[in-house]
């Protein structure tokens, strides 16, 4: 790993008027940060599709490897077909939109992880792997920080793509998020400028949530069945069925596995992000 101060940088970012900012870059082996350089506005050379991963990664694991990667080999509709065109940022939000503290003790682990996993899926996927990040909560305000970095004269060309599951597609188009705007006024300028990947979660039984209504869900919108929706903006949303390993991933488990004692974790996070855990005890 292209030894980087994440410490520092998590510093500088905090305490500085920044809302975005890109700290890494992996490509072919060859890897760059802006420790010391900053934005300067021609990070995203080259870039007209950025498949954008935002995530707690505490710590990152295959779900997240198999959400980028099924993003970057999907074929969008009038897509630009061409792989030097595309990349992926991974992303790290200082705050959340559900939880208003934050937890920067740990910030600098899960950014040292998020390198780790660039440089994992930079070498499998051979393309620009970003790591990026943001002190905005809402998928709105992200975007649009995220585009300043782009050449103002390609910014009308450029299509920013947010990987996420179902749950948090429900949530993009929750209208208590946006209140007093309404849905439609908060998220016009975003969906314009923004395609929603999406996978499926497990049938959930508890909360009787089946594939079918997954579908279904994103098939409503596009026939005006949701008062808040526009149908239009279902020709942004691409939802495909994720793997069967991978529904049941998340940060929460593999921390709590091993907390317990239980190796089975190590199946799920490179042998990088692995290694990394393990040196330093954590999760523990």
């Amino acid at each position: 790993m292209n030894k980087l101060d994440s410490e520092k940088v998590l510093n500088r970012f905090l305490g500085s008027d920044l809302n975005f900012e890109v700290i890494y870059q992996s490509w072919d082996g060859n890897c760059w940060n802006c420790e010391n350089d900053g934005n300067d506005g021609m990070i995203f050379a080259g870039v007209k599709r950025l498949c954008i991963l935002d995530s707690s990664f505490n710590p990152p694991h295959d779900g997240h490897y198999s959400l980028a990667f099924k993003s970057v080999k999907f074929q969008f509709e009038q897509d630009i077909d061409e792989d030097e065109d595309k990349a992926l940022l991974l992303l790290l939000s200082v705050k959340n939109a559900d939880k208003i503290i934050p937890e920067p003790v740990s910030f600098n682990h899960r950014i040292n992880m998020m390198v780790l996993l660039a440089d994992d899926l930079s070498k499998h996927l051979n393309i620009k792997v970003y790591v990026g990040l943001t002190k905005h909560a809402k998928f709105v305000d992200k975007a649009f920080s995220i585009l300043k970095n782009f050449d103002k004269k390609l910014q009308d060309f450029i299509k920013l793509v947010f990987l996420v599951g179902f749950d948090t597609l429900v949530r993009i188009f929750d209208a208590k998020y946006y209140k007093p705007i309404s849905l439609q006024k908060a998220l016009q300028g975003f969906m314009e400028k923004v395609d929603l990947f999406v996978l499926t979660r497990e049938d959930d039984k508890q909360n009787f949530i089946s594939l079918n209504d997954q579908f279904n869900y994103v098939e409503k919108i596009k026939l005006n069945k949701f008062q808040d929706i526009p149908a239009e903006w279902g020709q942004n949303i691409y939802l495909c069925k994720g793997d069967n390993n991978s529904l049941k991933l998340s940060s929460s488990r593999i921390r709590k596995s091993i907390k317990n004692g239980d190796s089975n974790w190590k199946n799920y996070v490179n042998e990088e992000v692995q290694k990394y855990i393990e040196s330093l005890n954590l999760y523990k």
